[in-house]
């Protein structure tokens, strides 16, 4: 299992280390450490990296760490985690062997609250609306011909309102883009839809991060306070039951 840490440097520019493959990995600033990162804040011995089978485990040894914004003394950590020691932030990136097993949506579906009939939406976008080429078609007159999209990610499903004439409602409120649960009632115009969803652990392999497709990312995390499980790419991902 192959790591990187990619941190911030004093000029701004970004800084990246293998982690040595080792059992037990000591990251710090000092001559001690098995991998020494000359970042601002670090402590000469700051955080130990261990293997445990099939997982990673961050220790902090008394400078202060926290992952994805919480403090901890101990925590797991894995793929595109942020680790700040002190005042430095740390991405963790990781080169899977293979699949790993991660909660997430494995089928979403519209059911048609007047009718019960149901529409299953697959992974990635689904526009709703009156055209005949949408995804979830609408037979409705207060629906716009492309009247919103919803978006069923890896680990959530949202909808985004596309400037349609009557609005898009979750539980009533208007809204312009909102995360939506199981059993919420959407509504395009008239025509209204339960949401259904149904999650559990799914066995996904993360796409390969070439170095040139790295650094906007890398520095995108490393002013997050906390990272998220991203859409995993088309083609990748199955669609479940």
């Amino acid at each position: 299992m192959r790591m990187e840490l990619v941190g911030r440097r004093a000029d701004g520019g970004l800084a990246r280390a293998e982690v040595p493959e080792l059992d037990d990995c000591v990251v710090g600033a000092g001559p001690g450490a098995d991998l020494e990162l000359s970042l601002p804040g670090l402590e000469a011995r700051h955080l130990r990296l261990v293997r445990d089978g099939g997982r990673i485990v961050a220790h902090d040894l008394g400078g202060g760490l926290r992952v994805n914004g919480r403090p901890t003394a101990l925590s797991p950590v894995r793929h595109l985690d942020v680790l700040a020691l002190g005042s430095t932030r740390l991405v963790l990136l990781v080169e899977e062997q293979g699949p790993e097993r991660r909660r997430g949506v494995c089928s979403a579906w519209l059911r048609v609250e007047s009718g019960g009939t149901r529409v299953a939406l697959v992974p990635g976008e689904n526009v709703c609306g009156r055209a005949v080429d949408a995804q979830v078609v609408l037979a409705d007159p207060t629906a716009s011909k492309r009247h919103a999209r919803v978006v069923r990610g890896f680990d959530a499903v949202t909808v985004e309102d596309l400037g349609s004439a009557n609005g898009t409602r979750v539980n009533g409120a208007l809204v312009s883009h909102a995360r939506l649960a199981d059993g919420d009632r959407l509504a395009f115009g008239a025509a209204v839809y339960r949401v259904e969803l149904e999650e559990g652990d799914r066995e996904v392999t993360l796409p390969p991060r070439g170095p040139a497709a790295t650094p906007s990312l890398d520095a995108e995390l490393l002013t997050a306070q906390t990272t998220a499980f991203a859409p995993v790419a088309p083609g990748v991902e199955s669609e479940g039951a």
